[in-house]
């Protein structure tokens, strides 16, 4: 039972932990900045020619003074363009200035701030053009509609994607990245995103959404086409690949064939032809010379067959053997020299134990 009750206890500590961790850090958050996000709800209405009508609604709620500016920052990186940008406060159209840094736009208004604390909800609308990903398949609906670039935490965060009628009931799959979400479609054209908790700073919402291409007749965003720098560069690199690709083959290739060559080499028997024999032979001819007939009866070669070797070779007249005398240091030796046919002689002393046989029966 103890075993068991430890382990429950450090489960619930493994959940506890976490869950405290994250609740200080948004607490803190909370505290160190001026403000945060009640809600922030966007609608994106996806239009027939593939443009996108987009809707932020934002309350703020203030704690502690702070500046009457307010900014909206929305990449440029996946866009051809951001155009028809107003900002509302209670139905009320604001003055708003916009501007481009570092391939990001920015909105910037101002409203007015009393004593905190206190709240204000601002509607920022604007249309993207060249924001559908448009591929051969299918095309996407992609988008980052909560930001993370903040430093106050979001408590509710809501996506609303509407397509239009042409893609009824066309929806392939929808999904979110970013903050834990409830997602589901609300109609046949409509699908709907909910946070299911405090988006902190740093965290983000991006929804996708996939329906089949050619649909709707939109061409491809400029931004998805490639420049003149990337065709050059994927025209360099194609080419290289598709010679490296060549030449490896080649090289594969003649390796193989030397491969192979060395094994036909070393694996090929090359024949000799041998007359076939009618039949077995038991015993020798009877036309043979003692030698040979020695040879092939016995199993050892003794120095009677090599003297009848040499006797026959000399009868044949293939060899000639002679006795010479030579003088050493302490008088006269007699040396046998065996004379080739051709006069080539090879001296008798490399084959010592036959010189002294053949002294001992030939010179004594």
């Amino acid at each position: 039972m103890n075993y068991l009750k430890q382990r429950l206890c450090i489960f619930i500590l493994a959940i506890l932990v976490p869950v405290l961790f994250l609740t200080s850090q948004m607490v803190n958050a909370q505290e160190t900045s001026p403000f945060y996000w009640k809600f922030i709800n966007v609608e994106i209405d996806v239009q027939e020619n593939g443009d996108m009508l987009v809707s932020e609604t934002q309350k703020y709620v203030f704690t502690a003074p702070h500046t009457n500016e307010r900014y909206r920052w929305i990449p440029l990186d996946k866009v051809d363009a951001i155009k028809d940008i107003e900002v509302f406060e209670g139905g009320r159209k604001l003055s708003a200035t916009t501007g481009v840094k570092n391939k990001q736009l920015w909105i910037k208004w101002r409203h007015e701030l009393n004593k905190p604390p206190e709240s204000h909800t601002f509607v920022i609308k604007y249309r993207i053009i060249g924001g559908l990903h448009i591929h051969e398949s299918e095309d996407l609906v992609y988008w980052k509609a909560i930001f993370k670039e903040r430093a106050a935490p979001i408590q509710r965060g809501k996506v609303a994607v509407h397509l239009p009628a042409s893609l009824a009931g066309k929806i392939r799959s929808f999904k979110s990245f970013g903050a834990r979400s409830y997602t589901g479609k609300i109609d046949t054209r409509t699908v709907l995103f909910f946070s299911r908790g405090v988006l902190p700073p740093g965290q983000e919402m991006e929804v996708r959404i996939a329906f089949p291409h050619g649909i709707l007749d939109v061409p491809v965003p400029e931004w998805q086409q490639p420049s003149l720098f990337d065709s050059i560069t994927e025209y360099i690199f194609g080419s290289i690949y598709i010679f490296g690709s060549i030449l490896l083959g080649l090289i594969l290739t003649l390796l193989g064939l030397a491969l192979a060559a060395l094994v036909v080499r070393k694996t090929r028997k090359w024949h000799i032809s041998y007359p076939k024999v009618s039949a077995q032979v038991d015993t020798p001819p009877s036309d043979l010379p003692a030698p040979a007939v020695s040879l092939l009866e016995s199993y050892d070669v003794n120095i009677n067959t090599v003297q009848a070797m040499i006797v026959e070779m000399c009868q044949r007249g293939c060899l000639r053997i002679e006795v010479i005398k030579k003088r050493t240091l302490f008088g006269e030796r007699e040396e046998v020299v065996f004379l080739s046919k051709h006069g080539t002689s090879d001296r008798g002393k490399r084959n010592c134990w036959i010189n002294y046989r053949l002294r001992s029966k030939f010179l004594v």
